[in-house]
């Protein structure tokens, strides 16, 4: 499963369609001033079909992702069967609906 940014193949609707949030009170949200753009990832390999998406939580103080938000849009069961049969629910959760992963 190899991931890649939506903007590598369609770079002219990435300009436009890139959501950004802005921080402006450190003292608010506990995060550093400035922008953090939401860069979405999606599966480049033919024969997968993991139907989820990674978004990259980006801001230009540090040298990569500062998070990574990953949401699959099917039910469990779809997961456990492309998975071959999988039984650890964690690690299902982690490939259905949202889930987020921190640091740096």
């Amino acid at each position: 499963m190899s991931h890649t940014a939506f903007g590598e193949f369609f770079p002219e609707i990435a300009n436009r369609e890139t959501r950004v949030v802005t921080i402006i009170d450190q003292a608010l949200t506990g995060l550093p001033l400035g922008a953090y753009a939401l860069i979405d990832l999606y599966c480049t390999d033919p024969d997968c079909d993991c139907r989820n998406v990674y978004i990259h939580v980006v801001h230009k103080g540090f040298s990569g992702p500062i998070a990574t938000i990953t949401y699959g849009w099917k039910n469990l069961s779809y997961y456990k069967e492309w998975m071959g049969g999988e039984e650890d629910d964690y690690i299902l959760r982690q490939f259905k609906g949202p889930e987020i992963f921190t640091g740096n």
